[in-house]
């Protein structure tokens, strides 16, 4: 696990348009909160672990059966940021 509740951290991997993003972790999410993303059932591994976050995150909707807005992201895609990161610094990382 990279993330817990309230660290901000840097979308790094994924669907590309979220690539570069820097959201703050919300909560850990729940299996509810990952079956309502999505207009049918869908397996997700419960070894993945799965944070709610304050930005919209753009879904794959045409490969997976998903809203095209959802609020979660894969603690796999992200980095925490930490207070030795400035922002800018971030935004390099991800571009680079």
């Amino acid at each position: 696990m990279n993330c817990k509740p309230g660290d901000m951290a840097l979308v790094i991997r994924g669907f590309k348009p979220n690539i570069g993003k820097i959201v703050t972790i919300i909560r850990k999410a729940t299996d509810e909160d990952i079956l309502a993303g999505f207009n049918e059932p869908f397996l997700i591994s419960r070894d993945w672990e799965v944070w709610m976050v304050d930005q919209p995150m753009q879904a794959n909707h045409e490969v997976v059966p998903c809203k095209p807005i959802v609020y979660f992201q894969f603690d796999q895609h992200m980095i925490p940021l930490n207070a030795d990161l400035e922002e800018e610094d971030a935004l390099l990382y991800a571009d680079g």
